[in-house]
């Protein structure tokens, strides 16, 4: 049975800025968690405090219309829960911005 968890956001912002926000580690790093490191489409991130890590690779469409991150390895929660779990980010623009 597949599960599926859908959230929809608005951005007054460019594709290329949001696929940013998604792919480039400085910028995961001022959203998500500080402990971001992405090279050559690997991502690694980390919440040290809790001892929780996420990997995953990284695939973009090269519109900027898509981003995916596929979990690779976790213990998240401290349970591997999240693993074999795939973040796609459908990126639509409209005119006041990306949804």
């Amino acid at each position: 049975m597949k599960k599926e968890i859908v959230h929809s956001f608005h951005f007054s912002a460019g594709s290329s800025a949001v696929v940013s926000a998604l792919t480039d580690d400085r910028h995961i790093q001022s959203w998500w968690t500080c402990d971001a490191n992405i090279a050559q489409k690997h991502g690694v991130f980390e919440w040290k405090s809790h001892g929780w890590r996420v990997e995953l690779d990284l695939e973009k469409a090269k519109d900027n219309s898509l981003v995916e991150w596929r979990c690779t390895k976790s213990n998240m929660q401290n349970t591997h829960a999240w693993e074999g779990s795939k973040m796609t980010f459908n990126i639509k623009h409209d005119a006041e911005g990306v949804l």
